[in-house]
């Protein structure tokens, strides 16, 4: 999903968050509410027959998410008897998170995915997902570490501030 970046030396306007927001949850599938869900009927920021969807974009590297944030969301899903699911978009990396609760996963992407899921596999009936059923589920899988993540120079300035306190 590509988004437009910031406008030089400008901050992103409050009418081209709304357009934006628009435009994430009709990628997910999902109808977007009327004034960003602040009026009385409508809540949140988009729906469908079973989810209901706030979004949270950011420029920024981080994003704070307040347990207040789901329980509101999860009071609005549940008065609408659908399934809170949190969007979580970093804008600078063009990138797009999900956030829901670990019993309604396999329903949300159901509603959010299921009719494009649905055509892909009536374009090619022969495509299967990558997975090997032959293989006997009680055998042990051998755990590899994952690979070391190489610093950026943190390490370094450790390692010279130690050195100059031990000095002292």
């Amino acid at each position: 999903m590509e988004v437009s970046s910031l406008v030089k030396g400008r901050e992103r306007t409050q009418k081209w968050y709304l357009e934006n927001e628009k435009h994430v949850m009709s990628f997910l599938g999902l109808t977007p509410c009327k004034g960003s869900g602040n009026g009385a009927v409508e809540k949140e920021d988009g729906y469908n027959d079973k989810v209901l969807a706030q979004l949270k974009s950011t420029d920024k590297m981080s994003y704070k998410m307040d347990h207040f944030d789901l329980e509101k969301l999860s009071y609005h899903a549940m008065y609408s008897n659908k399934l809170p699911l949190f969007v979580l978009e970093f804008l600078k990396y063009d990138e797009l998170w999900l956030c829901c609760k670990v019993e309604d996963i396999l329903a949300i992407v159901a509603s959010l995915f299921e009719e494009s899921l649905i055509q892909y596999f009536k374009e090619d009936p022969d495509v299967i997902l990558d997975l090997d059923l032959s293989e006997d589920p009680e055998e042990e899988i051998e755990w590899k570490p994952p690979k070391a993540i190489k610093s950026d120079g943190f390490d370094k300035y450790n390692q010279d501030r130690k050195k100059r306190y031990e000095k002292e």
